[in-house]
């Protein structure tokens, strides 16, 4: 498959093959028939005069003519044939179908995918859409990926799911709990609060593959396969934890610090250690390490590295194949893990990037497939892949210890590994759900910008190439398949930064201890409420658009009585919604959601009290997400987390693409699990909100086409 990115002025790469299939395809095919025509012309008298021999010839005529008309019935089948291919299979309503295909794209956007189809730059695209339709799809509130991705596929709202914002909150602590990745003790716990669509399936004996479904981590065990996606933590425990070797100090403000490890070069060799995960010990927990040793080369810009017994050799931007780690627990016991190496600099200053250690899939520390060793036949089918949740690296480029080429060739890697799982499920798949998920187009939509011509900008050459496995998919797709193609979300710039709690402290609904704040550190923002007084403060913020109030019985130092909750979230929300940009002259919300406007179910009484739907341009800032204080409520967004979604839903819906059409025009992301429910012919469950997308008449599920673009 060719490379999707690189470094070109446009923020993206695309072989120019894929494109140019588009248009050279069209212009060859005119070409291919004039020169026909002509030709014909030309030979047709020498075919004429040739015929009228042949009659005076019978036994050699008998056996040309013979070929000439099994030639023309194949043309004429192969034609017809086409046609035929693209034609809709009526079923009648209620019927069951023996499978059905979910491909999930993450932040697409349905504006940028009408833009590539209006200029026929997405022809796999457009023959779902011409079988079925294209939809903005109506996502809950906040638009962030764990929320929506818990509702479609459970099709319930985020009170009936449990799933709130990115972040959440101990309230007994008040300190922020991530939402995908839920750790109790030694073990972890499924974070979504209900059943999914795929414990469904499994409780009716379908089979069940699902590869890469964000927040399905540790994984349940399913009648197939699952392999779990964002949440899957990294051998450290964590979300993805990069390490920098180089042998200068990071200053006091640089955000990476607590990343970098400074080594000291030594007639250009140097001693580093990589850690993993940790074991426990008579004196507590000990974390367990690899050693990493490396010589520069004196006149060549590559560094000879040893990593345990390995030894490699690293050119200068050029990334590693996985390298792996074991890690000794002691007598006869050890754990795996692997690491990507990219070597950025061989001059002063010296620096080596290594990725997030990560599990490794033949011998994990923590189960992320079910079963278990479906982990290990998906590396012996196509290599070993990332098993991290979120692989593709934002923090590192963020930081700038990735170039833009270096994290696209990153995000590359981690597409090329997704499209291989998938076409190889796809091979062996007869019945039963197979839903995939891809969400390298959302992490290059964070990090890049997206202004002028759609097909320039990274997201745009990404779905141009992506069209092309669209049509892989397509070709090996059975027939009678109905296929949903979906994102979760669109995109919206982000310019300011919205810190939330800064606003209720300036507005006295958080105290804080002001003068231990004002004789805080350089660089100390108070994350995890570290200045807040509790027993004077009625509301604070967590995550990016989360406000809670400081209610007396559920949280650990509650402030405000039962009977005056829904006042004080009601005033907040009042005092909030006007909000005005002064520097640009804008209103930076769009909305202020009392929960009972948003939530319904069993969880709604963990929900926020508040949820901010800001306008686009705008979003939460990085310290009120955390617990704590920027300088000022608005800021400049200058970090290369350039784009984002966190905005109201009704300005970032998500897209739907189905080969067979839908009723009426409104569709929801809580009506997708109902909607499969009801493809496979399986009851849906009373307490499953949403409802199908089929229209009560019959339904046409439009043929596979064979004619693709080739991936």
């Amino acid at each position: 498959m060719a490379a999707l990115v690189a470094p070109a002025a446009a923020h993206a790469y695309i072989d120019p093959g894929t494109a140019g299939m588009v248009v050279g395809g069209a212009l060859g095919a005119l070409s291919s028939a004039l020169l026909a025509v002509v030709f014909l012309w030309r030979h047709l008298l020498r075919l004429l005069r040739w015929s009228m021999g042949m009659l005076r010839r019978p036994l050699v005529l008998i056996p040309v003519m013979a070929a000439l008309l099994l030639g023309g019935g194949g043309l004429w089948f192969w034609t017809r044939g086409g046609e035929q291919e693209m034609q809709s299979v009526t079923v009648a309503s209620g019927e069951r179908f023996e499978r059905v295909v979910l491909l999930g794209v993450d932040g697409v956007d349905p504006d940028d995918l009408r833009a590539l189809l209006e200029r026929d730059l997405l022809p796999n695209f457009a023959r779902i859409v011409q079988a079925g339709g294209l939809h903005d799809l109506e996502i809950p509130m906040p638009a962030v990926s764990p929320v929506v991705w818990s509702t479609l596929a459970t099709g319930r709202n985020p009170g009936g799911h449990g799933i709130f914002d990115f972040l959440g909150r101990d309230p007994a602590r008040y300190l922020p709990r991530l939402a995908v990745l839920r750790q109790e003790g030694d073990s972890y716990r499924f974070p979504i609060g209900a059943t999914a669509l795929w414990d469904l399936t499994t409780q009716h004996k379908l089979p069940t593959v699902v590869v890469r479904w964000p927040l399905t981590f540790p994984p349940k065990p399913v009648n197939g396969r699952i392999l779990a996606g964002l949440g899957v933590p990294d051998l450290r425990g964590g979300l993805g934890r990069y390490t920098v070797f180089t042998d200068r100090a990071p200053a006091d403000d640089d955000e990476s610090r607590d990343k970098v490890q400074v080594v000291q070069l030594q007639e250009r060799a140097f001693t580093g250690k990589l850690t993993g995960p940790s074991t426990r010990t008579l004196h507590g927990l000990k974390p367990l390490t690899v050693e990493v040793q490396g010589q520069l080369d004196a006149a060549a810009p590559l560094l000879k590295l040893r990593v345990g017994k390995q030894q490699l050799v690293l050119n200068q931007g050029v990334w590693s194949d996985w390298v792996d780690l074991r890690f000794s627990a002691g007598l006869f016991a050890s754990h795996r893990g692997m690491v990507k190496f990219l070597l950025n600099s061989a001059r002063e200053p010296f620096e080596l990037y290594a990725t997030a250690v990560e599990m490794h899939p033949e011998a994990p520390v923590v189960d992320f497939t079910q079963p278990p060793g479906y982990s290990r036949e998906l590396a012996q089918a196509i290599g070993l892949y990332h098993t991290l949740g979120m692989p593709e690296d934002t923090k590192a480029y963020g930081e700038g210890h990735l170039s833009q080429q270096s994290f696209f060739e990153m995000c590359d890697g981690v597409e090329s590994e997704r499209r291989a799982m998938m076409l190889h499920e796809l091979e062996r798949f007869e019945r039963g759900l197979l839903a995939v998920v891809f969400d390298t187009s959302d992490r290059l939509q964070h990090m890049t910008p997206h202004a002028g011509d759609v097909a320039a900008t990274a997201i745009g050459r990404y779905l141009i190439d992506f069209d092309g496995f669209v049509g892989a998919v397509l070709d090996k797709l059975p027939p009678r398949t109905p296929l949903i193609v979906f994102s979760d979300h669109g995109f919206s710039e982000f310019r300011r930064a919205v810190d939330l709690n800064r606003w209720l402290v300036d507005h006295g609904y958080l105290q804080i201890d002001r003068e231990a704040y004002q004789a805080r550190a350089a660089g100390d923002s108070g994350e995890l409420y570290k200045y807040v007084q509790w027993d004077r403060t009625q509301a604070y913020a967590v995550g990016f658009s989360s406000i809670y109030v400081n209610l007396a019985g559920r949280e650990g130092q509650g402030s405000v009585a039962e009977e005056e909750r829904v006042e004080v979230a009601a005033r907040i929300a009042r005092e909030l919604t006007p909000l005005v940009d002064a520097e640009r002259g804008e209103r930076v919300i769009h909305a202020v959601y009392e929960r009972q406007q948003l939530y319904t179910g069993p969880h709604a009484e963990q929900a926020p009290d508040l949820v901010v739907g800001y306008r686009p341009g705008y979003r939460g800032s990085w310290q009120s997400a955390v617990g704590g204080l920027a300088e000022q409520v608005l800021s400049d967004n200058n970090k290369t987390w350039q784009r984002d979604h966190i905005v109201d839903a009704s300005f970032v819906q998500g897209t739907l693409l189905t080969n067979f059409e839908i009723a009426g025009d409104r569709v929801r992301a809580v009506d997708l699990a109902p909607t499969v429910m009801e493809l496979l012919g399986l009851p849906v469950p009373a307490d499953m909100e949403g409802r199908s997308w089929l229209r009560p008449r019959d339904v046409d599920i439009a043929a596979t086409p064979a004619v693709h673009a080739a991936p």
